[in-house]
């Protein structure tokens, strides 16, 4: 403040009729302030509308990634990189080959819900119910066959006997993605939210519980892990048969559209998965239990940016779907734009405080993975803003384009991860995967224009748009 005008304030201020207005003046503000506040607040909690219920999503991760954080944390501490590599080798399977099985039905899930009348939606649903009980039953097999055939040569008959355990797990991971997926559909955000930390804060509840009762081993702790999956698929199960409506009359009539649909999303979901999972994979199989443990705690530490990512994701597709070209152009632009912004923080934070999070928060053991926790994260980064994108194709039906780049970068993440994981080990694996996001993201982008038409992101307005969220805000 200039001196001049500091001087008239403060002669105003302390008359008592100044003081009186000042107070007035302050009240005023603060009772306008903390009016905006409440209905910002009261917006997050309902999740109403595209804006508010990525915010609310948006804040649930962070939540997650909280609680994941406390149970990594917890885990790497009382296991040690062995044990916890250990806890790695067991806790994938069910996730992963749920997801491998189910690959394209929950887009085609969230497409026939969005599409379809209001009437017909209960068949729609207990269609894909129907379709992902059946997958679940190949997954089981899968995981049953898989498991012990992969951890046989490197971890104990104890760890490989789990297997059944984890084959029947797996129904349920695939039965707890549907669910969700159905909850974005119907515009359930909040209880898709409460779905997403229900989870993790019942398996750090258990692991808490678990290491009270006893030491803690990497058996202990998976059967935390798979206990939480459990007890959250019958919440969410029961809520959703609670208002979804779910019918099998007329269900016949959506086996071919969901059919049809998956069979167009399933390469790309496939491949997804697969790279997603597959450095992992190879590093399961060719280090020992210690060094997948550290190679774990760096990804899953990384994988904090990522909470913009399953953000968006719950809230685009459905955002974006019906929507004609041009407005669902206009959207996704400025969904990337505020996504690149909030990458750039948040990848900033990570790289500045990564190392000391590690070696404070993990141990002393765990400090050797700071160089690979920094390529790490700047591949999450570029992972967000391609899935952000193949969001855009699947709203325009154009699922196989997406499909294409995965198979294209799946390669490309093979090769590489044979050839730098035997000379760099897992900092290889991350160069891998880094390699791998950046080649799908850049080919989603350059094809823009001739698959669908649609011009590609611009950054100019992003000045622009921020302000307009403050604004937004403002005006609450």
């Amino acid at each position: 403040m200039p001196p001049r005008t500091r001087s008239i304030f403060l002669k105003i201020v302390r008359q008592p009729e100044g003081i009186r207005a000042a107070r007035t003046v302050m009240a005023a503000v603060a009772l306008q302030l903390g009016g905006r506040f409440a209905r910002l607040g009261r917006g997050i909690l309902r999740g109403q509308g595209t804006g508010f219920a990525f915010a609310q999503t948006l804040t649930t991760q962070v939540f997650v990634l909280v609680l994941n954080l406390a149970t990594g944390v917890l885990t790497a501490r009382l296991l040690g990189p062995e044990g916890r590599g250990q806890l790695a080798a067991l806790s994938i399977w069910p996730p992963f080959v749920a997801a491998l099985v189910a690959s394209g039905l929950s887009a085609a899930l969230v497409h026939q819900i969005r599409s379809a009348k209001s009437e017909d939606r209960g068949a729609v649903l207990g269609a894909a119910l129907t379709v992902g009980l059946l997958l679940g039953g190949v997954g089981a097999a899968t995981t049953f066959t898989l498991m012990p055939l992969v951890l046989g040569e490197r971890y104990s008959d104890d760890l490989v006997s789990l297997a059944p355990v984890a084959a029947a797990v797996t129904i349920l991971c695939l039965l707890i993605l549907l669910i969700r997926s159905a909850l974005t559909a119907f515009g359930r955000f909040s209880s898709f939210n409460l779905a997403a930390w229900a989870d993790p804060a019942l398996y750090c509840a258990g692991l808490i519980l678990a290491t009270l009762w006893a030491p803690l081993d990497a058996t202990r702790a998976v059967f935390c892990l798979w206990l939480a999956t459990a007890i959250c698929f019958i919440g969410v199960a029961i809520y959703l048969f609670s208002f979804g409506q779910v019918t099998l009359r007329g269900a016949t009539r959506f086996f071919r559209p969901l059919g049809s649909f998956m069979a167009r999303a399933a390469g790309g979901s496939i491949l997804g998965t697969m790279v997603a999972h597959m450095d992992r994979l190879v590093l399961l199989v060719l280090l020992p239990a210690e060094a997948f443990g550290l190679y774990v705690v760096a990804f899953s530490l990384s994988r904090m940016l990522v909470v913009v990512q399953t953000a968006v994701s719950a809230v685009a597709l459905p955002a974006l779907a019906g929507q004609s070209p041009a407005a669902a152009s206009a959207l996704y632009q400025r969904m990337f734009r505020l996504v690149l912004c909030l990458l750039t923080v948040a990848g900033i934070a990570a790289w500045a405080l990564g190392g000391f999070v590690l070696s404070v928060l993990y141990g002393k053991d765990f400090s050797a993975a700071q160089p690979i926790f920094m390529i790490l994260v700047l591949e999450a980064a570029v992972a967000c803003l391609s899935q952000v994108t193949a969001q855009l194709y699947m709203a325009m039906g154009r699922p196989g384009f997406t499909s294409l780049a995965q198979l294209v970068s799946f390669v490309v993440l093979c090769t590489a991860l044979l050839t730098l994981v035997p000379l760099l080990g897992a900092p290889g694996a991350a160069l891998a995967i880094l390699l791998s996001s950046s080649l799908r993201l850049a080919m989603l982008l350059v094809a823009l224009p001739g698959a669908l038409q649609l011009p590609r992101p611009t950054l100019s307005p992003i000045r622009a748009e921020l302000l307009g969220y403050v604004r937004g805000v403002a005006r609450l």
